[in-house]
């Protein structure tokens, strides 16, 4: 009786071991010192002023930039820079399909080629159109001064022939507006369902392109006896 006792309490010693040897091991929490900062000083992460500038847009900074080389590369008065350069968009210099493009204002000759090739140079991956869509606000304010129409009027009212164009809002007719809130509604709303309509013919050609690809050829040629 005594050694099954004590047998029995040798298998109770073992079975509590195993249990404890399977048990979780609760790991230490580490403390991370970047978390520990930013609950402590939060004032240093807080910023009142952020803005997230999209992929097809080019920075101020580099907006300027352009604008400065040109000036001086050219010998132009910054003012007069800005002018040429507006014309030049709302003439659709925006429009990559188009060749050349030149325009005169205030005596001075301004060339698309040239815009591009100083862009270019800045920023391997920048248009016209990203240029345009970053200095959008300097440039409508121009086109507005001077009354200078954009380069959709027409087809914008081919989408919405009921739209009010008139001259005091006839410079926004530019793309770069599409999502810019200051832009008069009506003429937003227009450029909105433009882009809708060229995403929806640009999907149907990419189908139907990819249709054609899948098509089987047919065996034109005769069998061999």
């Amino acid at each position: 009786m005594g050694t099954r006792s004590r047998n029995s309490s040798n298998s109770e010693d073992l079975n509590s071991e195993m249990v404890n040897n399977n048990a979780p091991q609760l790991e230490t929490q580490v403390t991370n010192p970047v978390v520990e900062d930013i609950k402590k000083n939060a004032e240093k992460y807080r910023f009142e002023s952020f803005e997230t500038k999209p992929l097809d847009t080019m920075s101020t900074e580099l907006v300027q930039r352009v604008i400065n080389d040109y000036s001086r590369n050219f010998n132009i008065s910054p003012e007069l820079t800005i002018a040429g350069m507006t014309r030049i968009v709302q003439e659709g210099g925006t429009n990559q399909s188009k060749k050349t493009l030149t325009v005169v204002v205030g005596n001075q000759e301004f060339s698309l080629e040239r815009l591009r090739n100083l862009i270019n140079s800045i920023d391997k991956s920048a248009t016209v159109r990203k240029f345009a869509k970053g200095a959008r606000e300097i440039i409508i304010q121009v086109a507005l001064i001077n009354k200078w129409p954009g380069p959709l009027t027409k087809e914008l009212l081919r989408i919405d022939p009921n739209l009010q164009i008139t001259p005091e809002n006839a410079p926004w007719c530019l793309e770069v507006h599409s999502d810019n809130y200051n832009c008069p509604p009506q003429i937003r709303d227009a450029l909105v369902r433009r882009e809708e309509q060229l995403k929806l013919a640009l999907r149907s050609r990419e189908i139907n392109r990819s249709t054609k690809n899948t098509k089987p050829r047919k065996n034109r040629g005769k069998k061999k006896q």
